[in-house]
């Protein structure tokens, strides 16, 4: 879809066709991490089944910015949700995601140098549901099959044309 609000209201209604129990994560943000930048939600709503994409690099290399899963299992403890088990598409594997920290640096110039100073941070759980996503979020991705949705109409030059060349071949295209 075109907009991140078309997405979120597919999303929100697969979601609540789901069965299991709804969770609810809250970020963790510290410092000067000003609302424009957040990579995901504040509030992140899922169940077991929900499907999702991932939208960090994982520094284990099982997951890459873009990846897409669904949910096995929700993990928790006396203190919430400790973590999930996700099963990506494109592997197979399950793999265990916990809440990952993006940070907000500050540059400067020391004399010669450049040096950055951390100051401000986002803990969250590192996806999105991913039953839609926006076509900007599309890009780099390939798809066997796609359902492209413009609504009222693609906003910006070449959206069209980024949403039709994600699938392998215009079979998959609906």
């Amino acid at each position: 879809t075109p907009t991140n609000a078309q997405a979120d209201n597919i999303n929100e209604k697969m979601l609540s066709a789901l069965p299991d129990p709804l969770y609810t994560a809250k970020a963790v943000v510290e410092g000067a991490f000003g609302k424009e930048y957040y990579p995901t939600s504040l509030e992140l709503e899922f169940k077991t089944g929900a499907q999702i994409m991932f939208l960090n690099n994982d520094s284990k290399n099982r997951w890459v910015n873009g990846s897409v899963g669904h949910i096995e299992d929700i993990k928790t403890d006396s203190l919430g949700i400790s973590y999930l088990k996700v099963r990506l598409h494109d592997t197979g594997k399950v793999v265990r995601v916990q809440p990952y920290s993006w940070e907000i640096f500050k540059y400067q110039k020391d004399g010669e140098h450049i040096t950055s100073e951390s100051v401000g941070s986002f803990t969250q759980f590192p996806f999105r549901l991913a039953w839609a996503i926006t076509i900007h979020k599309s890009q780099g991705k390939t798809f066997e099959n796609v359902e492209i949705d413009i609504g009222r109409g693609a906003f910006s030059a070449g959206q069209l044309y980024v949403a039709l060349s994600r699938c392998t071949s215009l079979d998959g295209v609906y």
